[in-house]
């Protein structure tokens, strides 16, 4: 079993990190299960009522290379996830994608680091022009064109830490949860 790390959250709960194995899904089930309608949508792009077998299987190909993902449990229970893959293209950059508070993305960038990565991406819906207005509000201009009817920005990482830029889209993405609430 991987090594666990427990973190403090900003609310004084204590969450249990660790990497997540490759193919173990039954935690990414309970997650997705746990997310409302709007938030799937959100996070797939795409509108997700339920998640079939592929679907997990392909969240949990996890080579902890390419493809990191680090699982929070609190009481014993799945309560987030944050994982990045890394760019076919670039090697130096990787999209990240967090269901949970910023503790865990600190802990995910310094494995990306570790591995080489050098930048994240955020694939947002074109159509969600309140997240992409909190993110170009945050620092994040977009990094190209809409394609595809998705909007990529992308937050170079720093020598250590967050850094401003990243801590700032975090705080406009969990004003954004907090607002669906």
């Amino acid at each position: 079993m991987a090594p666990v790390t427990e973190v403090t959250l900003r609310d004084g709960s204590v969450v249990s990190v660790r990497p997540l194995e490759t193919g173990e899904s039954g935690p990414l089930r309970e997650i997705f299960e746990g997310m409302g309608e709007e938030s799937r949508y959100l996070r797939f792009l795409a509108p997700m009522p339920e998640i079939d077998e592929r679907g997990l299987a392909q969240l949990a190909d996890i080579d902890h290379h390419h493809h990191e993902a680090l699982l929070a449990l609190g009481d014993e229970r799945a309560v987030g996830v944050a994982r990045f893959v890394r760019s076919d293209t670039d090697p130096e950059a990787a999209e990240v994608a967090v269901t949970v508070a910023d503790e865990l993305l600190e802990l995910l960038t310094e494995r990306a680091r570790e591995e080489g990565i050098r930048r994240y991406l955020a694939l947002v819906s074109a159509e969600n022009r309140r997240m992409r207005g909190l993110l170009e509000e945050a620092g994040a201009p977009p990094a190209g064109p809409v394609r595809n009817g998705q909007v990529e920005y992308a937050f170079d990482l720093p020598h250590a830490g967050l850094g401003e830029s990243l801590r700032r889209a975090l705080r406009a993405v969990r004003s954004w949860h907090v607002s669906l609430r």
